[in-house]
């Protein structure tokens, strides 16, 4: 029996593909990254794949799902789980010695998202792979629902909680947390953040490659669009608006949809269509912008 969502092709480690069902449209993406929140069920996250591929089915898409471990893996054991994904972009051509053009719409939940994401971004850099010079004036869009953020102690005590639904689990878990959240703080001494090395890498200059900023020549700049809420106890919206405020800052075109009474990574399970309107909105700005490099 299987267990994983109709026209989920395994690739390994919580990555599926999930081809498009018809012929190339020039107004879509070529190909859409998912990467869910942290211990985000795969039937839930596989709604987002379904709304892509409502809007946008010619597109090919990666799904990949987070698991709270990921936190305190090794790096060889987050390069095997991030492998089967780079081999599916060289595969489909978005990076390697044979990359072709495409149109990329990455879409990221949580810190989880985020951090897998990073760890591809890695892979990626240390494998010297990158895309075609083609890929960079295409239109590029980038969402990041519910993230980044929640360094303090009580969010994450909180995402614990919520991940883990056994007892006999969840507080040996807790308790360990707790003591490597005060270690940390011994350790280093100093007011950065759990998350701040997420946070600086989202906004590095070549983090992802088909990921581009202003500051690059000869591209078309990504469009950024963070959704997040002013409910969310999990990534207080505090923190968001820290974050676009220093995306702003470094000159990158960024958009916000901000949700008042929606919890942590539910603002499309409680307004579909608003959310599916924004997503819709904000690649039609990628084209635009593309557009616009173009003339």
């Amino acid at each position: 029996m299987s267990t994983h969502p109709d026209g989920f092709i395994p690739l390994g480690h919580g990555a599926f593909l999930v081809k498009g069902t018809e012929s190339s449209n020039e107004l879509h993406p070529t190909l859409v990254l998912i990467f869910g929140w942290m211990d985000g069920k795969l039937a839930h996250v596989a709604k987002f794949s379904a709304l892509y591929k409502q809007l946008f089915p010619s597109a090919d898409q990666i799904v990949v799902a987070s698991t709270n471990d990921i936190l305190w893996r090794t790096k060889p054991a987050l390069d095997a789980r991030v492998q089967p994904i780079v081999d599916q972009l060289i595969a489909l051509d978005v990076v390697g010695p044979t990359a072709k053009p495409h149109r990329i719409l990455t879409h990221t939940f949580s810190n989880g998202g985020n951090i897998r994401l990073d760890h591809l971004s890695s892979l990626l850099k240390r494998s010297n792979l990158s895309v075609s010079p083609q890929t960079l004036i295409q239109p590029s869009a980038f969402i990041i629902d519910s993230a980044p953020g929640g360094d303090n102690l009580t969010s994450a005590l909180h995402t614990f909680r919520a991940s883990i639904p056994s007892p006999f689990l969840r507080y040996p878990t807790l308790a360990i947390l707790l003591l490597y959240y005060w270690a940390s703080l011994i350790v280093t001494l100093s007011t950065r953040r759990y998350f701040d090395p997420l946070r600086d890498a989202l906004l590095s200059r070549n983090w992802v490659p088909w990921i581009t900023s202003p500051a690059q020549t000869a591209t078309t700049p990504t469009q950024w669009l963070f959704i997040y809420s002013k409910s969310d106890v999990t990534v207080p919206y505090q923190d968001v608006d820290e974050m676009v405020a220093r995306a702003t800052s470094k000159g990158l075109p960024v958009h916000t949809q901000v949700y008042n009474d929606t919890a942590h990574v539910s603002h499309f399970r409680q307004y579909p269509d608003r959310y599916t309107q924004q997503v819709l909105a904000h690649w039609q700005r990628a084209m635009a912008s593309a557009q616009k490099s173009a003339s």
